[in-house]
């Protein structure tokens, strides 16, 4: 057996791969008959073999057009209409009780909850996870969101502090949020129940009010409670979830688990208008144990005169 030299090797190796570089170009190029196949039925792309393209090819650019098109109708199907963003959520039948979450602000004895969560009430109490209760009406409504501000007899719990105006304050695509509140789960909880996820878009309908979507199991009770960042600053107020059945009559896809929350924008707003003093702090981060413990459970009792 010959003997090969180190730099013979060598050349034998660059050999080697150019000979089997030269045969996968005479196969022609490794991606050259894969095309952008374009379903208008589903309105998908999918990049395949041109012989297994049944349907239209389409160029790159009109791939990338139809993908964000479809992103954008995605988007618009996850966006709670203003009027419609409650129809999950109905009225207390005359004679029961239901509940919401909530969250005090200022110094006051106020709380921001959910606006459907005490609409149709003849008596609403607010609770707190240690147990003490106070009686409380509904002192504003926003017209433009589902949020309402309650007054209690007495301040039961400190404020959540409201963060000042700020990017550093306004919710980041991926970044894990906590949703905090008092879900129904057959019974009402007695203590406050957190779920996290991440944020999916931060998106504005026209002339609404910006919305942030987050994906996360929300149910009945939720509504009214807040929504923190990962490093436990306020980020909002939990309002609704995704309508899984109408998101897949508009797109044709199963979108469960994404729930909603109106940013700090619309609670200043809100706020504002109902001349409740708050004292915004420069980031109001709070620890998920304070978050909870600073959680309340809003108990609405409808009667026969409706009306809180």
């Amino acid at each position: 057996m010959p003997l090969i030299k180190p730099e013979d090797l060598w050349n034998r190796r660059a050999l080697l791969a150019g000979v089997v570089a030269a045969a996968a170009l005479s196969a022609g190029p490794a991606r050259a008959d894969v095309v952008n196949c374009y379903d208008p039925q589903r309105g998908i792309v999918q990049s395949k073999r041109a012989h297994a393209c049944d349907s239209e090819v389409v160029s790159d650019a009109r791939a990338r057009e139809i993908r964000e098109e479809r992103q954008r109708r995605r988007l618009r199907a996850l966006r709670p209409d203003t009027d419609t963003e409650t129809k999950h959520q109905p009225e207390p039948a005359k004679g029961r009780v239901s509940s919401g979450s909530g969250f005090p602000v200022g110094t006051s004895g106020h709380v921001i909850t959910a606006r459907h969560v005490v609409e149709g009430c003849s008596e609403i109490r607010i609770a707190t996870t240690a147990g003490a209760e106070s009686a409380a009406r509904v002192v504003a409504r926003s017209d433009r969101t589902d949020l309402a501000v309650l007054k209690a007899g007495r301040a039961l719990l400190p404020p959540v502090p409201i963060p000042a105006p700020g990017a550093h304050n306004v919710a980041r695509s991926d970044e894990r949020v906590t949703a905090i509140g008092y879900p129904e789960q057959g019974l009402p909880r007695i203590r406050p129940y957190r779920v996290r996820g991440p944020v999916v878009a931060v998106a504005q309908r026209g002339a609404g009010p910006p919305v942030i979507a987050f994906r996360a199991e929300v149910r009945r009770g939720n509504s009214g409670g807040p929504l923190f960042g990962a490093d436990g600053r306020l980020l909002g107020v939990v309002v609704a979830k995704v309508d899984t059945p109408e998101v897949y009559r508009r797109t044709g896809e199963v979108v469960r688990d994404v729930a909603f929350a109106y940013t700090l924008e619309s609670v200043r707003t809100l706020l504002a208008t109902a001349d409740v003093p708050i004292e915004p702090g420069e980031t109001g981060s709070l620890s998920t144990a304070v978050a909870e413990a600073r959680t309340m459970r809003v108990i609405c009792r409808a009667g026969p005169e409706g009306g809180a």
